[in-house]
Parts: C-alpha cells; sequence; structure tokens
C-alpha cells in the first residue's frame, strides 16, 4: 500500500541492514545475518543502539552456529547420499542449507560441500533446469557467483525498504516442461564458446535466478537490484526474451515499490504489448516451420521447431504476456502439431520397418539362391574330380571324394549315388582278384618248394641262406648305448697315433700331453687314484716311437698301476676320456643283448647209417604185399645213443668263455659285483662297463 511504500522510503539504511540481519537469523540463513550485521557494527557512522542491536544479533548468530553445527553436518552427509540416490533437488536444498548456516566446517567437508555444488550446477546446465526453483529459463541453466565469505558490504543507501512480515509461502509459477528441445550430439568441444564468454554467461544466469527467487518471495528491492545488473553488467550475454523479461520485473519491482508509479506502469504496459507481439511472431514462425518441416518429411526438425515453440509458449505464460484464453488456444494448436509430428514419425516408423522387412526377405531370398548356386558348382566340381581319379584307377580316392563332398553336401545327389555304388563294386571286384591272385601265389610258390625238398642234400648239412647273419650282425654291430660322442672318442683313440717318450715325468704331465696330442676331453679322478697309491706326481717312463693313443694310454696306467689288487683304468664316459681306479670305473655299467643261437647250434653227426634188404623189398613186390620198409634194425639204431650236447650245457660254454676272458674279476665267479650274466632263449643278457662289452662284441 502507498503507506508501507513511504514507510519504507524513510526508513534508514542501517535499520534496514538490522532487519536484513534479523530475517535472515530467523530464517538460518546465518552467514547473511552475520554479513548485515558486521556491516552496521563496523561501520562507525551507526547509532549507538544501532551498534548494540547487530553486536546482539551477531552473538544470537554465533549461538544458533553452535547449535546448527552437528545438525548441518548431518545435513551434509545427506546430502551427499541423496546425490547418490539421483535426488538432485533435496540434495541441494540441504548443499544450500549448509552454505547459508556458515558453520566451521573441516578441511574435508568443505571440500565435499563445494564439489557436491559443483556437480550440482553441472547437472543443472546439462539438463536445463534447476533443482530448487519452480520455474527456469535456459539461460539461467547455469553456476552461480561464487563470493568470499569474509567479504563485507556496506548498508545499501537509499533503499525504499521497511521491515515487513513476508508471506509464508510464495506462489509457484507453473511452467510446462514435458518436452525439451533436442540438442545436436555432434556438437564438439571445438564449436563451444571462449571459457570468459562461459564465465560471463554463467554469472548473468545465476544473477538472473537470484533475481527470479528474490521476487517471487516478494523482496521487490533485492529483486530490482539484482534485475538491474543483470541488464547493465551482462546485457550483452543475455538474449532477448532475458533482457525484456529482467526489464519487465525491474518494472514490476518498481511499482511495487511505489516509485514513479504512473510512468512505470505505461511502460510496463507498452513494454508487455511489445513483448507479447514478438512471442506472438516468434510463436507463428516457429509453428509455420514446423509445419514445414513436417510436410517435408524432416520429422527431427519438426519436432525441433514444435519444442522452441513450447519454450516460447512457457516464456509467454511465465511473464504473463498473453491473455488465458490466447494461452489455451495457442496450447491447443502445440499439442495438436505435437500428435501430428507423433502420427508422422509413427507412420515413418511403419514404413521404414516394412521396407526393412521386404529388403530383408529379398536379401535371405538372394542368400538362397547365392548358397544354392555355390552348392551346385561344388557338386559339379566333386563329380568331375572324381571322374578323374576314376580314369586314374584311384578307385578309394574316388569313393572318398563321393562321400566327403558329393553326398555329403547332396545326400540324394543321382549321380552321386551312382558313382557311389559304382566304386564300391569296382573296389570289392579289385579285393576279391587281389586275394585270388595272392592264393594261387601262394599256391604255386609252396608246391615250389614242395618240390625243392625232393632234391637231395649236398653236404652233410645244409645251412639258411642268412644263417651267417647272426654272426655278422653280433660282431659287427655297435652298441646301443654308446652315444655318438662316445664312438667318435674311441675311434679317435684308436687312429691317433703318437710317440710317447716319458723318461721319470710325472703323470700329470704325461696325461697333459696325452690330452694335447690327441685333443681330448680328459677327466681325472685324482682322489680315487690316491686310494691306491697314485697321485699327481707319481713319476712314469715310456719310450714308444709310434703307438696308437688306446695303447699309449694303456701303458702308462700300467706303469703307474703298482697296487696288486685295484689297477687304474679308463673309459669313455659322455664324450670324454675318464680315469680312475678300478672300482669307481667299474660302477658305470650298461645292459645289452647278445644273439648266441648261431654259436650253441650242433650239427647232429649220424655214423650209422640204417642197412637195406633189397631182397625183402623185391619178394614183397612179387607176392603182393606191403607195408613192410626196407631198412632192417633200424628201431635198434634209433634207440642207440645220442652224444648231442644239450643245449644248457652249450650255452654255459659260452658264459664260460666269457668270464674267463673278459675282465675276470669284474664276475661274481671271480669275485667282482660289476658284471652279470643270463640266459634266455638262446640270448645271453650281459650287464657291464662299457668297455668290457666291446671285449665281449669282439670274442663273440
Amino acid at each position: 500500500s502507498t503507506t508501507i511504500n513511504h514507510r519504507i522510503a524513510r526508513l534508514d539504511a542501517y535499520e534496514v541492514s538490522l532487519q536484513k540481519a534479523e530475517y535472515s537469523l530467523g530464517r538460518d540463513d546465518l552467514k547473511a545475518a552475520a554479513h548485515h550485521a558486521k556491516a552496521v557494527a563496523s561501520s562507525g557512522t551507526a547509532a549507538a543502539h544501532q551498534a548494540a542491536h547487530a553486536e546482539d544479533i551477531l552473538r544470537s548468530v554465533e549461538a544458533r552456529k553452535a547449535a546448527l553445527t552437528p545438525i548441518m553436518r548431518e545435513r551434509l552427509a545427506a546430502a551427499v547420499e541423496a546425490m547418490e540416490t539421483g535426488d538432485y533437488r533435496q540434495a541441494k536444498r540441504d548443499l544450500n542449507a549448509v552454505n547459508r548456516s556458515g558453520i566451521e566446517l573441516s578441511a574435508r567437508d568443505r571440500e565435499t560441500l563445494i564439489a557436491s555444488q559443483e556437480q550440482i550446477l553441472l547437472l543443472e546446465v546439462a539438463r536445463g533446469e534447476r533443482f530448487d526453483s519452480p520455474y527456469a529459463a535456459a539461460s539461467i541453466m547455469q553456476p552461480g557467483v561464487v563470493t568470499r565469505e569474509d567479504e563485507e558490504t556496506q548498508p545499501e543507501e537509499g533503499v525504499d525498504e521497511e521491515w515487513i512480515e513476508l508471506p509464508a509461502e510464495v506462489e509457484e509459477v507453473e511452467v510446462m516442461w514435458d518436452e525439451q528441445p533436442a540438442t545436436d550430439e555432434a556438437d564438439s568441444w571445438d564449436n563451444q564458446p571462449d571459457f570468459l564468454q562461459v564465465a560471463r554467461q554463467l554469472e548473468a544466469g545465476s544473477t538472473l535466478a537470484e533475481a527470479d527467487i528474490a521476487f517471487a518471495e516478494s523482496r521487490w528491492a533485492e529483486a530490482r537490484a539484482k534485475y538491474q545488473r543483470a541488464l547493465t553488467e551482462f546485457g550483452d550475454v543475455l538474449d532477448a526474451d532475458q533482457a525484456a523479461r529482467a526489464r519487465s520485473r525491474v518494472a514490476e519491482a518498481e511499482i511495487k515499490m511505489g516509485a514513479n508509479q504512473g510512468g512505470l506502469i505505461e511502460q510496463v504496459i507498452t513494454d508487455n504489448s511489445i513483448a507479447a507481439d514478438q512471442k506472438r511472431a516468434q510463436l507463428r514462425t516457429q509453428v509455420e516451420q514446423a509445419r514445414r518441416a513436417l510436410a517435408t518429411g524432416d520429422t527431427n526438425a519438426a519436432r525441433d521447431n514444435a519444442a522452441a515453440a513450447k519454450l516460447t509458449w512457457a516464456s509467454a505464460k511465465s511473464g504473463q504476456l498473453f491473455p488465458e484464453s490466447e494461452l489455451a488456444d495457442w496450447a491447443s494448436q502445440l499439442d495438436n502439431l505435437r500428435a501430428d509430428i507423433n502420427l508422422e514419425v509413427e507412420r515413418n516408423r511403419l514404413v521404414e520397418q516394412a521396407r526393412q522387412e521386404t529388403d530383408s526377405a529379398a536379401a535371405a531370398q538372394l542368400a538362397a539362391l547365392n548358397r544354392e548356386r555355390e552348392r551346385s558348382r561344388k557338386i559339379t566340381e566333386a563329380i568331375d574330380r572324381a571322374r578323374a581319379l576314376q580314369a586314374e584307377m584311384k578307385y578309394e580316392e574316388a569313393l572318398e571324394v563321393v562321400e566327403s563332398q558329393i553326398l555329403f553336401l547332396d545326400p540324394i545327389n543321382p549321380s552321386g549315388l551312382l558313382l557311389r555304388d559304382t566304386f564300391r563294386d569296382i573296389l570289392i571286384y579289385r579285393i576279391y582278384n587281389d586275394m585270388t591272385a595272392e592264393k594261387n601265389y601262394g599256391i604255386a610258390y609252396q608246391q615250389s618248394e614242395n618240390s625243392r625238398a625232393f632234391l637231395p642234400p649236398k653236404g652233410i648239412i645244409n645251412y639258411p641262406t642268412d644263417w651267417p647273419a647272426l654272426s655278422t650282425m653280433r660282431a659287427g654291430i655297435e652298441s646301443m648305448n654308446e652315444t655318438p660322442a662316445d664312438r667318435r672318442v674311441l675311434a679317435t683313440l684308436e687312429n691317433t697315433t703318437l710317440p710317447a717318450q716319458f723318461a721319470d715325468n710325472t703323470l700329470e704331465q704325461a696325461l697333459n700331453y696325452f690330452a694335447q696330442m690327441t685333443a681330448l676331453d680328459m677327466d681325472v679322478d685324482w682322489e680315487s687314484l690316491e686310494e691306491i697309491g697314485i697321485d699327481r706326481e707319481t713319476t712314469v717312463s715310456l719310450n714308444l716311437k709310434k703307438a696308437n693313443a688306446r695303447t699309449v694310454l694303456e701303458r702308462l696306467l700300467d706303469k703307474v698301476s703298482t697296487d696288486p689288487v685295484t689297477q687304474a683304468d679308463w673309459a669313455v664316459t659322455d664324450g670324454m676320456v675318464q680315469i680312475a681306479n678300478e672300482d669307481r670305473i667299474r660302477r658305470n655299467t650298461v645292459l645289452e643283448i647278445y644273439d648266441i643261437r648261431d654259436l650253441v647250434f650242433e650239427v647232429p653227426d649220424y655214423d650209422e647209417a640204417p642197412t637195406i634188404d633189397l631182397q625183402s623189398v623185391l619178394q614183397s613186390s612179387r607176392g603182393g604185399g606191403g607195408g613192410r620198409s626196407p631198412f632192417r634194425n633200424t628201431q635198434q639204431q634209433q634207440q642207440g645213443r645220442d652224444d648231442r650236447v644239450p643245449l644248457d650245457e652249450r650255452i654255459d660254454q659260452i658264459k664260460e668263455i666269457i668270464y674267463a676272458n673278459v675282465d675276470e674279476e669284474s664276475w661274481p665267479q671271480g669275485g667282482g659285483t660289476t658284471g652279470a650274466m643270463y640266459d634266455l632263449n638262446g640270448q645271453l643278457l650281459i650287464r657291464n662297463t662299457p668297455k668290457n662289452h666291446r671285449e665281449i662284441r669282439s670274442l663273440l
């Protein structure tokens, strides 16, 4: 009313700040309360009672902070939990409450508060809506301005404002947000404005948002100041709608405050009329563009223009530019437009679906035709291949081609079935023919052998043609237990000749000379040699002008071996010459098998021929008798003595020869534990050293 406006105009600036501080204190906006109270307390020009009042408010603020500290910490945790569950509206209310309380927060809580606020602001920008506002505009969905907590401002001079009771609730402005304009997902960061311009837009949006909140809560002076700040400082980043609405709100706030009432009312009416005309023209253009795009089938462009028209309509409604009837008319047109677009989208979807189904069926049919052609081509190639193999008389391979290729691709292919039966019959005939030929050959061969058996022998006994192979194989075969490296060393020892002239030289010197001349690796076990009285300094004398290396080595070891029981010995192991005492050498034994059937075979000597009674044979033939043998005393002769030696005794004779001639002391019969010999079916199984095996092969 006029009385209230005059009272507000006469209020003192400090009194206004004190009333703001009390009002903020009552709303638990302790940061704002302390801000206004400190401005009065530190001004130096305020009255004494005003300064005292400000101090009381500051003390109340501190007390209230102490009471709110645990509550606000819980609300901060609740805000974080609400953000995790997606309740960003409640999260923003809790964060704003914590921020306005001005309580002391730990560094970690302060970081959580700032990070959560930044996340909320980014989500508002991305979604195009404010979580704590009943209305929105695209330009104000930006983060707000950050101010320092310790920054103090002086009371506003000449503000026509009075402490008044504000309504408990502010009437909400209805805005339709059922559809948002589509965003171009193809935009990249390269197409965005520079960061300075974005920052100004963010601050402009925040200022307009704060002004809208103040306007909705009937804080006319604050709303007018913030709208004016937005127009003067950020006019270059505001669009036409934002600037028009800000100017309209400035005029309305001034009217509410009672300043320049007459002229402002006319100005507001004029500005509203101009803004309404602009909105009508904008709506008509957007609707026409949507209709044209829909007529050409561009439903995306039609939907974008319809969404833009919806935003324009919402802006006109929030600015109260149109009467209710016109708003309803435009709403009906936009609903019809959206319905037509949805209908066209559905029709296009059905047409596209039918086209895709037709294309899929055609593609499937074409693929089936191509598969059938490819199958026919492969079958034709396989038939040609089978015919070619038939011409080459390769019936097995031809049958495999028929079964694995032709009948695999087409189990009822007539050509394939005919070829399979034909090839099977041919194969059966060929098998039968081969068997018949083999049978006839076997019969003929057996008859030939039977005829050969009738031939009289030319000697006392006829050996098989391959009988000497047993002896040759046993004598000439190399031991399977000797590696190629060992055989090369043995060959070097047999084939290398060298002079050996030693005159009281140490054994170590002699062995080094031997290794140098033969280029062989030698492993001398001095510890085992010392057990039989031989060491590195043992002297040796030998004078051989030219002998093979094996002979030189054996003579050297014989010269230094003075122990009558155990001598020094050598062996070839792992491609090197090993020298140690006999006991150590005999530890390396191998098992070999010797076939001695040719050695133990005994030729029978039939020295008593049977007596033939020809007279009895002739008499029997004249008298018609038969069945009498022409040999007399045959049974008595067959029951005579058999001087052949049993097989076991013959094998034992061979074993005794080996025991007596090959390292007699290594066999158990000679008191040794190195060698072992067993006989089985005319073969000897012998375990002994490789050196003794070489002597056994040489002996047999």
